[in-house]
This record gives structure tokens, C-alpha cells and sequence, in this order.
């Protein structure tokens, strides 16, 4: 399950005061991790409304308040709150106005409702197919806004005081009746790595909830070089240890054989092995799988693979920079051949480039 905590929990905990008492309502809410990371930081009151199984699992398995169905417009004056998030849920429905006419009647007087959804104005023939396919999602997407359409729409539902940012493919709006006052979204950093932690331990051992919480947790502190958590959180099973072998039918076949983050989290399991334990033979293996697995699900599930797309070349780069390390020039370069291809989809990041270059001329002296 590619379900997001960070990112919306950070968006969130940015308007929320230490020590404050509010209530958050998330409406397209999916599995609830939002909801359960401000709840377990905070100590607001989360609701959720989410119409997919998935809202459902996650009411079950995190013990969340998610009405398994779709909003409606909000007729109780005293349901009101602090914070209303919708996360990429507006591009599916047929009438946005009325939609953020829905989303205001639950928002109190000096509430926040904050909304992302995919940037139109990304949408060129410039963008690599693994970040359109998900920005159009043909069938499912009724329309995307560029950010002078949605600041009109926004406008003309009652929320005059506007703060825009990027995040990825999607705009993030934050929209209230009254001024907003953002905080520092590295103050939740660490409570963030802290709170995820403790719900992997609290989790069933060996189910795909604690396989997923334990994943994030240490890929976070693997991201903010937190590697003393990343260690306390590491565990053999957050890596495949061997190449797939054969064709995996579909994606269900996929994701009945490994956890659904198996590539991203056997790539950081690779870090972890070559930036804190120095075992370069082990992250060389570990990074080899990794790019065979993005590969795998690029292949079967491009539209749920924008973090397999980032990651397969870079898995690449760090399995030859090991190889290197180790004293094994001719495998590193022998691993960069895969660069001499021009035509290589998904395209190689562009961050990554000088890398490659200043490696391939290391192992040239």
C-alpha cells in the first residue's frame, strides 16, 4: 500500500500550535495514516470519511474514526473544524465548486482547509510517462486545475486568504477565512520518525501494516541521517535478498509475493549498508535487487510506481559506487554500461548525471 504519513502529517502538524486542542477532519482520507499521526502527536480529534476498502482497513487496523462512505454537505453548525484536508481528491469529482462548497460547511470560522492536487500546469510532453500517468489517470481524473483557476475557485467559496506551495506533481493549497500562520515543518521531523516507530512496534509483527510503518520510519531516518534510529529500525526483512526470478503474472501476483514497498525499501536497506555498516559487498547485492524490483513493478503498475521511477537508475549508481569501494573497479564499471543507453525509460533523474559522470572518471584513472 503506497499510503502517505509524512507528507500530509507534516502539512498538518505546520498549522498546529504545541500543546493546542482542535479537530481535524480528512475527507478522501484513504488508510488513515494522516489521521493517526496528528491524533498519536497532537492529541486532536481525527474523522475521516474515505468510500474505498481502504478506508475501511484502516478504521479496523489503526482503530480510526473513518465513516466508510462518501461526505455530504455538512448541515450541523456544531460539527465544525479546525482543519479540513482533502488530498488529491478533487481532480475525480464532476463539479468542483460544489465540491469546496461541501468542503467549507464542515470548516469553522477560523479554520484552515488545506488541498493538493495535481499541478496542470506539469502536464507537458516534458514529463517522464511515470509522473503523467498519475497526474492524468484517464478514467479517473475529470480535471486538472492550474493555480490561477483553483485561487479563483477558492476565492469564490469564501476562503480570501491563500498560501501555495509545490509538493512533486501536485500544488498544495492552504485556504482559510482568515490569515495563515505557517510553522516549521522540521519541528516534526523528529516526532514524526519517533511516532512512526512506535506504531511499526505496535503493530502485528509480520503484518503488511508493520512491514509499512517500519519502512517509512527508516526510510526517514535513513533520509535525515538519523542513523542510529535507522539502525534500532533496521531488520533483514526490509530487504529481498534475492534476485526475482521469472515473471511475476500482474501486480496482485507482485504483491502476494513481496510487501508492496519491497524495492523502495530493499534500495534503502542498501544505503543503510553502505553509509553506516560499510558493508559494500552486501549493498552492492542489496541495490542489484532493487533494480530488478522497480523494474518488476514499473513494468507491471507504472501508475503506482513514481517512487520505483525515481529510485530504479539510482539503484544502478549506488550498486556501481559499492562495487568501487570494494575494490572492484572493473564490476563498477562494468555496471555503469547500462548509462551508454540514451534512450533508458524512465529517464535517468537529472540529480543523478554528475554522479555518474564523476564516478566513471574516478574508475578511469
Amino acid at each position: 500500500m503506497g499510503a502517505a504519513i509524512e507528507g500530509p502529517a507534516a502539512r498538518l502538524g505546520r498549522l498546529i500550535a504545541p500543546g493546542s486542542k482542535g479537530k481535524l477532519l480528512d475527507i478522501g482520507c484513504g488508510f488513515g495514516f494522516a489521521m493517526a499521526a496528528v491524533q498519536g502527536m497532537t492529541g486532536w480529534t481525527a474523522r475521516g470519511f474515505e468510500p474505498s476498502q481502504y478506508g475501511a482497513a484502516g478504521r479496523d487496523l489503526l482503530g480510526l474514526d473513518i465513516v466508510n462512505g462518501f461526505a455530504v454537505r455538512n448541515a450541523d453548525p456544531t460539527e465544525l473544524y479546525d482543519i479540513v484536508h482533502c488530498s488529491e481528491v478533487i481532480e475525480h469529482v464532476p463539479d468542483a465548486g460544489a465540491f469546496l462548497d461541501l468542503l467549507v460547511s464542515y470548516l469553522a470560522p477560523d479554520g484552515v482547509l488545506v488541498l493538493t492536487t495535481p499541478d496542470a500546469e506539469l502536464v507537458t510532453p516534458r514529463l517522464s510517462p511515470q509522473l503523467l500517468l498519475p497526474a492524468l489517470s484517464p478514467g479517473a481524473h475529470t480535471v486538472l486545475f492550474s493555480e490561477p483557476s483553483m485561487l479563483a475557485l477558492l476565492k469564490r467559496a469564501g476562503l480570501p486568504n491563500l498560501l501555495v506551495e509545490h509538493t512533486g506533481i501536485s500544488k498544495l493549497y492552504y485556504a482559510s477565512r482568515r490569515p495563515i500562520s505557517l510553522g516549521d515543518p522540521d519541528v516534526w521531523r523528529d516526532r514524526m520518525l519517533a511516532w512512526m516507530a512506535e506504531a511499526a512496534e505496535a503493530a502485528e509483527d509480520g503484518s503488511s501494516l508493520a512491514a509499512g510503518l517500519r519502512f517509512r520510519a527508516f526510510r526517514g531516518a535513513m533520509d535525515y541521517g538519523r542513523y542510529e534510529l535507522a539502525g534500532r529500525l533496521y531488520r533483514p526483512d526490509l530487504a529481498a535478498v534475492e534476485v526475482p526470478k521469472g515473471a511475476v503474472a500482474d501486480i496482485a501476483a507482485f504483491a502476494a509475493r513481496w510487501p508492496f514497498c519491497i524495492a523502495a525499501s530493499t534500495y534503502y536497506a542498501g544505503m543503510f549498508m553502505l553509509l553506516h555498516r560499510a558493508d559494500r559487498e552486501t549493498a552492492a547485492k542489496m541495490f542489484e535487487v532493487a533494480h530488478r524490483l522497480c523494474l518488476a513493478k514499473l513494468e507491471l503498475a507504472p501508475h503506482v510506481s513514481v517512487v520505483e521511477a525515481d529510485l530504479v537508475w539510482r539503484a544502478v549508481y549506488h550498486r556501481a559506487l559499492a562495487q568501487a569501494q570494494s575494490g572492484h573497479a572493473a564490476l563498477a564499471s562494468e555496471t555503469l554500461r547500462a548509462f551508454d543507453d540514451t534512450e533508458l525509460r524512465p529517464p535517468v533523474p537529472a540529480d543523478l548525471i554528475p554522479a555518474i559522470t564523476a564516478l566513471r572518471k574516478a574508475l578511469s584513472r
